[in-house]
């Protein structure tokens, strides 16, 4: 049986956990994303939408080589995980990616250069599907650090790989390599990684397997590698209908477009994933604590990216054309839409989270299943087809505010959270994002300046008047945090 340190109470690990994730935030995704705003700088929108559609189909294809093994690892209970467990996933996995890898290179590179009408796509996708074969080889690392919750190696190590993957991105598109920049880009920060985690965690494999374990994990695993790959797919919906119907410049720019709105929301609700999903896992049979465990990620989750989706709904086509040029015009009023369609999704959290940790990666696959079918997949295609990327962008406000609607259904059943619970957690973001952009507005009013300099000072101004409102509200809510977080795990 494999066992786990004990000494540091829930709270402290959550806290824990949830300081170094935000760490891995600003530091390995926020270089990923300054990387790849120089890029945009650099290269042309058309690489970024070749690259995109080369990375929908490596991506989708890595989410069926982990087959849910990590869900599924992390879900056991400490009594129930043995080494066996372990070793049987490792090889598994290593037997199931070599798999995919193979499909890939002879038969799914063709198809996909064949379908987005793409030549260069023949070159690229195999390179990148190289990440499917080093995936398996840090997969038992990751997990036993994410169920001891020990983030800290974890963010460290993917950050130092960010740097240097990034580093080398850079210098390589100043020396004129093109799309391949953002190829080994995408590559290298998870090929640096690997040798790192087999240093960090003293587990290796052992050269055993066993039917019995791979069935209990496969019955876990299917159901949310299943579920997995379809909010990958209607996640990335978009990017296969534009890369399709519109062009590859055109999926370049609403490539741009989402880096600036629903890529930062991902990366923050992936900080309260990580932290979020094993203690679920541990407190799933008490609803109540869950319950305020959600409403707290709910209630700050809001309030510290509201500012950032109001200064980008503003001041998105100056900022567009300032910093990447007039190349990327065409994402200015895209990057308005997705403004609203995250603000619509963050006041929902990440009830996905809740429903993993529960053991009801079912229900989940299920809501997706639904929204894919009956709203994603004809609403895109119909907006793509007749406007191009803001009617693309146009769905997604209206697929996020169906899902939100559909999950809360669910959880008011599982926690019985109701919608003045989610009101009054979203309030006090919503508050001082009113009062923001009233007095924002008014100054744009008075003030008829659209040049980059008056765009700076206004955001500053902004941020400035939004910490202040922050602080009126934080000073009185230091001991809420305290009680919600003060029990013991």
């Amino acid at each position: 049986m494999i066992t786990f340190s004990r000494k540091n109470s829930l709270r402290q690990k959550i806290l824990s956990g949830a300081g170094w994730n935000f760490f891995h935030l600003i530091a390995a995704q926020g270089i990923k994303f300054l990387v790849k705003l120089i890029l945009a700088r650099l290269l042309l929108p058309e690489h970024f939408g070749i690259v995109g559609m080369a990375v929908i189909i490596t991506s989708l294809l890595e989410i069926f080589g982990d087959f849910g093994f990590t869900a599924a690892l992390v879900q056991f209970s400490h009594k129930d995980l043995r080494k066996i467990h372990l070793d049987t996933a490792f090889w598994l996995s290593l037997l199931i990616n070599g798999a995919i890898y193979s499909l890939l290179f002879f038969f799914i590179t063709p198809l996909g250069a064949w379908f987005f009408q793409e030549p260069l796509l023949n070159s690229v996708i195999p390179v990148l599907g190289i990440s499917i074969c080093l995936s398996p080889l840090s997969l038992i690392h990751r997990v036993l650090l994410t169920r001891e919750l020990r983030f800290k190696p974890l963010s460290l190590t993917e950050s130092t790989a960010s740097l240097a993957s990034g580093i080398i991105a850079v210098l390589l598109a100043l020396s004129d390599a093109g799309i391949w920049s953002l190829v080994l880009h995408t590559l290298l920060s998870t090929a640096l990684a690997v040798p790192v985690f087999w240093f960090l965690v003293e587990w290796r494999p052992r050269f055993m397997f066993s039917r019995e374990a791979s069935k209990e994990i496969l019955n876990f695993g299917v159901f949310f590698a299943a579920q997995r790959g379809l909010i990958f797919g209607t996640k990335y919906l978009d990017f296969i209908i534009i890369g399709k119907l519109v062009g590859a410049e055109a999926l370049g720019a609403y490539t741009l477009a989402f880096l600036l709105t629903r890529k930062i929301r991902r990366h923050i609700i992936s900080v309260l994933e990580k932290v979020m999903f094993p203690v679920y896992g541990r407190i799933k049979h008490e609803p109540a604590r869950i319950k305020k465990y959600y409403l707290l990620t709910v209630k700050y989750y809001t309030l510290f990216i509201f500012p950032y989706l109001a200064i980008l709904f503003f001041h998105a086509p100056v900022l567009v054309e300032s910093l990447f040029g007039e190349i990327w015009l065409d994402a200015g009023l895209t990057v308005r839409l997705l403004c609203l369609a995250v603000a619509i999704e963050v006041t929902g959290g990440h009830p996905n989270s809740i429903l993993k940790g529960m053991g009801m990666a079912k229900l989940g696959f299920k809501i997706y299943f639904l929204l894919t079918v009956f709203i994603a997949l004809p609403g895109m295609t119909a907006g793509a087809y007749y406007f191009g990327l803001e009617g693309v962008a146009a769905v997604v406000v209206v697929y996020q505010f169906c899902a939100r609607i559909i999950f809360h259904y669910y959880l008011k059943k599982i926690i019985n959270v109701n919608l003045m619970n989610i009101f009054y957690a979203v309030l006090p973001g919503l508050s001082c994002i009113i009062i923001f952009s009233a007095l924002h507005s008014a100054s744009m009013l008075f003030i008829r300046d659209e040049s980059i300099e008056f765009t700076i000072i206004a955001v500053f101004a902004g941020l400035i008047i939004y910490l202040l409102l922050m602080f009126s509200f934080f000073k009185h809510k230091f001991p809420e945090i305290s009680q919600l977080f003060g029990k013991r795990g």
